[in-house]
């Protein structure tokens, strides 16, 4: 027993020695997923960082003698999903700590966790420091697009002051005989090595399957009568269609066995991750009653229920705004986040977005802003229309048909004026868009949702300023006073009829020619 103890005096030596020489730091960024974040304060003063060597130290806890490790932990962009960490119980006859069926499960949300781990120390430990290491188990990308499952060792140093104390080295007496001791056996542990969910995401209302992992971490013992039990203290996750309960009769050494249960999330579940306990029963070869116990996170999810009714819209004039409201409802259960609409649409642009807040559960709002139409869709427009155009009242087309004779221009009552000339009248257009509503849910994934609408402008026509109000009449000839020329002013006359005729025919056939080339 002395050299024993000598022994595990001069390893606990070189281990302090081994920390002097190798202060504590983080793994490289760079060659890790998971570092420890050196800056972090993990102890009661500002100076307590692991950067400083800050080293966890033991405290008593009643008869036992306890360690609470701080492991502040940073992320990079390789890691996929949660985080399993767990004591590393592969070396647990170097390691001072006695195993456990303890681990953390770190929801990924975060780039930065500080994750504590309150440890037991083994009886038979002796004051020192020592190295106690950690696995972390998740997802994560290999560097080429492909997600698989990875795990990484992490390393702290704690101190060790209350347990057996640095023994004295003595001469080693003349032994004794003496009869055989038998030596104490460890117990052998079974924990949930892993675990996994059928769905990517997990709505309230929704089944899926748990799957188990179980490893008997013994390397010389095997167990059995094993009983996992797995359930809901809240009740918000209840099994489906088969028993929460699982029997396996013996699980071997170093082996693992898997077994899976359906859940099915109640439709009231708040969107946020919920608790399972997994109680194990088992005993071991000498039928000694053992067990072991953990704890599942199950991320659950709110289905997102956002209706957006039809926008009403109010006509405008050239060059005022459109006034445009959409009334939105959240009927769903989980409240949503940063709700924005703006618009799109050729031509068209909001005064401003409009920014709603937070929409409760149950809520409804009323989303409302001004809508301009620019100068160039409606020049566009009104080029696509061909023209500014109106219609005249039956009295303007008969006051102006003078007019149109002498200008060319086809004017009936009740028709269209051409040509630039309107009747003082109106025209519509119309300009299709969208109401753009973009929102968050309580994950901070983002949704959009689109309604369309359609934004009316109506251009007023106006009279042209220099038409004439009366059609212009010929100035009448004067009759000759004298008898005797009457002859010669009927002579004169039917010339200037030919004349008028032949002027005429001229006119008509420039006008004919004029409408076919149009």
């Amino acid at each position: 027993m002395k050299t024993r103890g000598i022994k595990l005096c001069i390893w606990a030596l070189c281990a302090a020695i081994l920390c002097t020489l190798l202060p504590l730091s983080p793994a490289r960024a760079e060659a890790s997923a998971l570092v420890l974040d050196a800056t972090a304060q993990v102890g009661t003063q500002a100076t307590d960082t692991y950067g400083n060597n800050y080293v966890p130290t033991s405290y008593k806890n009643g008869t036992k003698v306890m360690v609470n490790v701080k492991l502040p932990l940073v992320k990079n962009a390789k890691i996929k999903g949660n985080i399993t960490i767990r004591p590393d119980t592969s070396d647990y006859e170097t390691s001072p700590i006695v195993a456990g069926n303890l681990q953390r499960v770190i929801s990924n949300a975060a780039a930065v966790w500080l994750t504590e781990f309150p440890l037991e120390v083994k009886a038979s430990a002796i004051n020192g420091r020592y190295p106690v290491n950690f696995v972390a188990e998740y997802m994560a990308d290999d560097g080429s697009g492909v997600i698989a499952a990875a795990s990484q060792r992490l390393t702290v140093f704690v101190e060790i002051k209350d347990a057996s104390p640095v023994p004295t080295p003595t001469p080693e007496p003349t032994p004794e005989p003496s009869a055989p001791v038998t030596k104490p056996q460890s117990q052998p542990r079974v924990i949930v090595s892993k675990y996994s969910v059928s769905a990517d995401k997990i709505y309230a209302g929704e089944e899926f399957d748990l799957t188990l992992e179980l490893t008997n971490t013994s390397a010389s013992r095997n167990v059995q009568n094993v009983k996992v039990t797995v359930s809901s203290a809240d009740g918000m996750l209840l099994p489906v269609g088969g028993s929460n309960i699982t029997y396996f009769a013996k699980i071997n050494r170093q082996a693992k066995v898997q077994t899976t249960y359906r859940f099915r999330a109640q439709p009231d579940t708040p969107a946020k991750p919920q608790n399972l306990s997994v109680a194990i029963a088992y005993e071991d070869n000498q039928a000694a009653a053992l067990s072991e116990e953990a704890t599942l996170s199950i991320p659950i999810f709110q289905q997102i229920r956002f209706k957006a009714n039809e926008p009403k819209v109010y006509e405008a004039t050239a060059g005022e705004s459109i006034s445009v409201s959409v009334p939105v409802y959240n009927m769903g259960k989980s409240t949503l986040y940063n709700v924005m609409a703006t618009v799109e649409g050729e031509g068209l642009r909001a005064e401003q977005s409009v920014y709603a807040g937070n929409l409760e559960s149950g809520a409804n709002k009323t989303l409302e802003m001004n809508v301009l139409v620019s100068d160039e869709a409606l020049a566009k427009k009104q080029t696509q229309n061909g023209g500014q155009s109106g219609e005249m009242s039956p009295e303007d087309a008969e006051k102006y048909q003078g007019v149109a004779r002498n200008t060319g221009v086809s004017v009936a009552p009740g028709g269209a004026i051409m040509d630039g000339m309107f009747s003082g009248g109106s025209q519509s257009y119309e300009f299709p868009g969208e109401v753009v509503i973009t929102f968050e849910d309580d994950n901070g994934d983002k949704y959009t949702q689109r309604v369309a609408f359609n934004a009316v402008v109506n251009q007023q026509m106006e009279y042209p300023t220099d038409m004439p109000t009366e059609p212009s009449e010929p100035e009448a000839v004067r009759k000759p006073v004298w008898p005797w020329i009457v002859g010669g002013v009927i002579a004169a006359a039917a010339v200037g009829g030919i004349i008028v005729v032949t002027v005429t025919k001229a006119r008509r056939r420039k006008r004919l020619l004029e409408d076919e080339n149009l």
